[in-house]
Protein backbone atom coordinates (compact mmCIF):
# COMPACT_ATOMS: atom_id res chain seq x y z
CA UNK A 1 0.00 0.00 0.00
CA UNK A 2 1.00 3.65 -0.18
CA UNK A 3 2.18 6.35 2.12
CA UNK A 4 0.47 9.69 1.52
CA UNK A 5 0.14 13.28 2.63
CA UNK A 6 -3.59 14.04 2.41
CA UNK A 7 -3.54 17.82 2.16
CA UNK A 8 -4.08 19.51 -1.21
CA UNK A 9 -5.22 22.90 -2.33
CA UNK A 10 -7.63 23.18 -5.23
CA UNK A 11 -5.98 23.90 -8.56
CA UNK A 12 -6.78 27.06 -10.47
CA UNK A 13 -8.71 27.24 -13.76
CA UNK A 14 -7.94 24.42 -16.15
CA UNK A 15 -9.22 22.89 -19.34
CA UNK A 16 -10.60 19.78 -17.69
CA UNK A 17 -13.42 21.97 -16.39
CA UNK A 18 -13.75 20.28 -13.02
CA UNK A 19 -16.55 22.56 -11.87
CA UNK A 20 -18.08 20.22 -9.37
CA UNK A 21 -21.65 19.07 -9.63
CA UNK A 22 -21.51 19.35 -13.42
CA UNK A 23 -20.27 17.21 -16.26
CA UNK A 24 -16.52 17.35 -16.79
CA UNK A 25 -14.46 16.95 -19.92
CA UNK A 26 -11.42 14.72 -19.63
CA UNK A 27 -8.63 13.56 -21.88
CA UNK A 28 -7.21 10.07 -22.14
CA UNK A 29 -4.26 9.11 -24.28
CA UNK A 30 -3.91 5.46 -23.34
CA UNK A 31 -4.01 4.55 -27.03
CA UNK A 32 -3.20 7.69 -28.96
CA UNK A 33 -0.42 8.64 -31.38
CA UNK A 34 3.01 9.35 -29.90
CA UNK A 35 3.25 12.82 -28.41
CA UNK A 36 6.17 14.88 -27.13
CA UNK A 37 4.33 17.87 -25.68
CA UNK A 38 2.13 18.40 -22.67
CA UNK A 39 1.88 16.76 -19.27
CA UNK A 40 0.47 13.28 -18.65
CA UNK A 41 0.04 11.02 -15.62
CA UNK A 42 1.43 7.56 -16.43
CA UNK A 43 -0.31 4.51 -14.99
CA UNK A 44 1.05 0.99 -15.48
CA UNK A 45 -1.17 -2.08 -15.02
CA UNK A 46 -0.33 -5.77 -14.95
CA UNK A 47 -1.31 -7.65 -18.09
CA UNK A 48 -2.14 -10.67 -15.90
CA UNK A 49 -4.91 -8.84 -14.04
CA UNK A 50 -8.66 -8.81 -14.60
CA UNK A 51 -10.93 -6.06 -15.84
CA UNK A 52 -12.83 -4.65 -12.86
CA UNK A 53 -10.03 -5.16 -10.37
CA UNK A 54 -7.57 -3.40 -12.69
CA UNK A 55 -9.95 -0.50 -13.28
CA UNK A 56 -10.36 -0.09 -9.53
CA UNK A 57 -6.63 -0.39 -8.83
CA UNK A 58 -5.80 2.20 -11.49
CA UNK A 59 -8.34 4.70 -10.14
CA UNK A 60 -7.11 4.27 -6.60
CA UNK A 61 -3.45 4.50 -7.59
CA UNK A 62 -4.06 7.64 -9.64
CA UNK A 63 -5.49 9.64 -6.75
CA UNK A 64 -3.13 8.19 -4.15
CA UNK A 65 -0.16 9.20 -6.28
CA UNK A 66 -1.40 12.77 -6.08
CA UNK A 67 -2.06 12.66 -2.36
CA UNK A 68 1.33 11.13 -1.70
CA UNK A 69 3.48 13.55 -3.68
CA UNK A 70 1.57 16.83 -3.86
CA UNK A 71 4.73 18.83 -3.27
CA UNK A 72 6.04 18.03 -6.74
CA UNK A 73 5.72 20.96 -9.13
CA UNK A 74 4.67 18.62 -11.94
CA UNK A 75 1.24 18.23 -10.35
CA UNK A 76 0.51 21.93 -10.68
CA UNK A 77 1.65 21.86 -14.31
CA UNK A 78 -0.65 18.91 -14.94
CA UNK A 79 -3.57 20.42 -13.05
CA UNK A 80 -3.36 23.49 -15.27
CA UNK A 81 -4.10 21.30 -18.29
CA UNK A 82 -6.64 18.64 -19.28
CA UNK A 83 -5.74 16.01 -16.63
CA UNK A 84 -4.46 13.61 -19.29
CA UNK A 85 -3.63 10.04 -18.24
CA UNK A 86 -1.90 7.25 -20.14
CA UNK A 87 -2.72 3.69 -19.04
CA UNK A 88 -0.33 1.01 -20.29
CA UNK A 89 0.07 -2.69 -19.61
CA UNK A 90 3.21 -4.64 -18.86
CA UNK A 91 4.40 -7.87 -17.24
CA UNK A 92 4.48 -8.48 -13.51
CA UNK A 93 8.25 -8.58 -13.67
CA UNK A 94 8.42 -5.17 -15.33
CA UNK A 95 6.05 -3.79 -12.71
CA UNK A 96 8.44 -4.98 -10.02
CA UNK A 97 11.35 -3.36 -11.85
CA UNK A 98 9.42 -0.09 -12.09
CA UNK A 99 8.50 -0.22 -8.40
CA UNK A 100 12.13 -0.75 -7.41
CA UNK A 101 13.88 1.65 -9.79
CA UNK A 102 11.48 4.37 -10.93
CA UNK A 103 9.68 7.28 -9.22
CA UNK A 104 6.42 5.40 -8.68
CA UNK A 105 4.34 7.33 -6.16
CA UNK A 106 1.51 4.82 -5.60
CA UNK A 107 1.08 1.07 -5.97
CA UNK A 108 -2.29 -0.64 -5.50
CA UNK A 109 -3.07 -4.36 -5.56
CA UNK A 110 -6.66 -5.59 -5.82
CA UNK A 111 -7.77 -9.23 -5.64
CA UNK A 112 -10.93 -10.28 -7.44
CA UNK A 113 -13.38 -12.94 -6.27
CA UNK A 114 -11.26 -15.87 -7.47
CA UNK A 115 -8.07 -14.50 -5.91
CA UNK A 116 -6.42 -13.12 -9.05
CA UNK A 117 -4.40 -10.05 -8.07
CA UNK A 118 -4.44 -6.99 -10.31
CA UNK A 119 -1.74 -4.37 -9.87
CA UNK A 120 -1.55 -0.70 -10.85
CA UNK A 121 1.35 1.71 -10.48
CA UNK A 122 0.80 5.45 -10.76
CA UNK A 123 3.43 8.11 -11.23
CA UNK A 124 3.47 11.84 -10.79
CA UNK A 125 2.94 13.61 -14.13
CA UNK A 126 5.74 14.08 -16.64
CA UNK A 127 6.04 15.37 -20.15
CA UNK A 128 5.51 12.83 -22.92
CA UNK A 129 9.13 13.27 -23.95
CA UNK A 130 10.28 12.45 -20.41
CA UNK A 131 8.17 9.39 -19.56
CA UNK A 132 9.91 6.83 -17.29
CA UNK A 133 11.70 4.00 -19.07
CA UNK A 134 9.30 1.22 -18.07
CA UNK A 135 6.32 3.34 -19.14
CA UNK A 136 7.85 3.96 -22.56
CA UNK A 137 8.44 0.23 -23.03
CA UNK A 138 4.91 -0.77 -21.93
CA UNK A 139 2.13 -1.62 -24.39
CA UNK A 140 -0.05 1.39 -25.14
CA UNK A 141 -3.06 0.02 -27.05
CA UNK A 142 -5.32 -3.00 -26.80
CA UNK A 143 -5.42 -3.35 -23.01
CA UNK A 144 -8.55 -5.41 -22.43
CA UNK A 145 -8.41 -7.98 -19.64
CA UNK A 146 -10.64 -10.88 -18.61
CA UNK A 147 -13.97 -9.90 -17.11
CA UNK A 148 -14.50 -11.66 -13.82
CA UNK A 149 -16.35 -10.86 -10.60
CA UNK A 150 -14.76 -8.13 -8.51
CA UNK A 151 -15.07 -7.85 -4.74
CA UNK A 152 -16.56 -4.43 -3.95
CA UNK A 153 -14.59 -2.34 -1.49
CA UNK A 154 -17.08 -0.04 0.25
CA UNK A 155 -16.09 3.60 0.35
CA UNK A 156 -17.82 6.98 0.34
CA UNK A 157 -18.64 6.80 -3.37
CA UNK A 158 -18.89 4.43 -6.32
CA UNK A 159 -17.53 4.81 -9.81
CA UNK A 160 -19.83 3.85 -12.65
CA UNK A 161 -18.04 3.06 -15.91
CA UNK A 162 -19.55 2.45 -19.34
CA UNK A 163 -19.48 -1.31 -19.80
CA UNK A 164 -18.23 -1.48 -23.40
CA UNK A 165 -14.91 0.27 -22.75
CA UNK A 166 -11.66 -1.67 -22.82
CA UNK A 167 -9.77 -2.08 -19.57
CA UNK A 168 -7.28 0.63 -20.48
CA UNK A 169 -9.94 3.15 -21.40
CA UNK A 170 -12.15 2.25 -18.45
CA UNK A 171 -9.21 2.61 -16.06
CA UNK A 172 -8.55 6.16 -17.18
CA UNK A 173 -12.24 7.09 -17.06
CA UNK A 174 -12.63 5.65 -13.56
CA UNK A 175 -9.58 7.63 -12.47
CA UNK A 176 -11.11 10.80 -13.91
CA UNK A 177 -14.28 10.18 -11.87
CA UNK A 178 -12.28 9.53 -8.70
CA UNK A 179 -10.43 12.79 -9.21
CA UNK A 180 -13.72 14.70 -9.53
CA UNK A 181 -14.92 13.31 -6.20
CA UNK A 182 -11.58 13.86 -4.45
CA UNK A 183 -11.01 17.46 -5.56
CA UNK A 184 -14.52 18.47 -4.66
CA UNK A 185 -14.32 16.94 -1.19
CA UNK A 186 -10.96 18.60 -0.57
CA UNK A 187 -12.83 21.90 -0.71
CA UNK A 188 -15.79 20.90 1.42
CA UNK A 189 -14.50 18.18 3.72
CA UNK A 190 -10.72 17.62 3.63
CA UNK A 191 -10.92 15.48 6.77
CA UNK A 192 -13.07 12.99 4.88
CA UNK A 193 -10.45 12.77 2.13
CA UNK A 194 -7.70 12.26 4.70
CA UNK A 195 -9.62 9.42 6.33
CA UNK A 196 -10.44 7.87 2.95
CA UNK A 197 -6.84 8.10 1.77
CA UNK A 198 -5.51 6.59 5.00
CA UNK A 199 -7.62 3.51 4.23
CA UNK A 200 -6.11 3.23 0.74
CA UNK A 201 -8.84 5.18 -1.08
CA UNK A 202 -11.41 2.35 -1.14
CA UNK A 203 -14.06 2.48 -3.84
CA UNK A 204 -16.36 0.21 -5.81
CA UNK A 205 -16.45 0.14 -9.60
CA UNK A 206 -19.67 -0.85 -11.33
CA UNK A 207 -20.15 -1.43 -15.04
CA UNK A 208 -23.26 0.13 -16.50
CA UNK A 209 -24.80 1.01 -19.84
CA UNK A 210 -24.99 4.41 -21.52
CA UNK A 211 -28.70 4.75 -20.72
CA UNK A 212 -28.12 4.47 -16.97
CA UNK A 213 -25.26 7.00 -17.10
CA UNK A 214 -27.37 9.42 -19.11
CA UNK A 215 -30.31 9.07 -16.73
CA UNK A 216 -28.09 9.73 -13.72
CA UNK A 217 -26.60 12.80 -15.40
CA UNK A 218 -30.04 14.17 -16.26
CA UNK A 219 -31.25 13.72 -12.69
CA UNK A 220 -28.12 14.80 -10.82
CA UNK A 221 -26.16 17.12 -13.12
CA UNK A 222 -26.26 19.98 -10.60
CA UNK A 223 -25.79 17.83 -7.49
CA UNK A 224 -22.27 18.21 -6.06
CA UNK A 225 -22.45 14.67 -4.64
CA UNK A 226 -22.14 13.44 -8.24
CA UNK A 227 -19.59 13.99 -10.98
CA UNK A 228 -19.81 12.97 -14.63
CA UNK A 229 -17.01 12.44 -17.15
CA UNK A 230 -17.21 13.09 -20.88
CA UNK A 231 -14.23 11.92 -22.89
CA UNK A 232 -12.35 14.03 -25.44
CA UNK A 233 -12.85 11.25 -27.99
CA UNK A 234 -9.29 10.50 -29.09
CA UNK A 235 -9.82 6.72 -28.77
CA UNK A 236 -12.70 4.22 -28.68
CA UNK A 237 -15.54 6.74 -28.29
CA UNK A 238 -16.84 9.86 -30.00
CA UNK A 239 -15.96 13.27 -28.53
CA UNK A 240 -17.94 14.13 -25.38
CA UNK A 241 -19.21 10.61 -24.87
CA UNK A 242 -20.42 10.13 -21.30
CA UNK A 243 -18.06 7.44 -19.99
CA UNK A 244 -18.08 7.44 -16.19
CA UNK A 245 -19.58 8.92 -13.05
CA UNK A 246 -18.78 9.30 -9.36
CA UNK A 247 -21.95 8.66 -7.38
CA UNK A 248 -22.73 8.39 -3.66
CA UNK A 249 -22.24 4.91 -2.27
CA UNK A 250 -25.39 2.81 -2.21
CA UNK A 251 -26.50 2.07 1.35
Amino acid sequence: MCGLLPHIRRAGPHRAQLEFGRTHDAMTHHASPVRTDGWVQPILVAKTGTHLATVRAAAQASVLAFLGSRGLSSWQEWLAGPFTKTVRRTSTGKLETATATEPVTARVEVADADGTVSVALAYAPSRYSELPREVVKAQVSGTDLARTVDQPEPGPFEVWVEQSLTTGKASAQAAHAAWIWMLHRLQDNPEQVAEWAALGAPLTVRLTGPAALAAAETEHADDTAYGFVRDAGFTEVAPRTLTAAAVPMRR
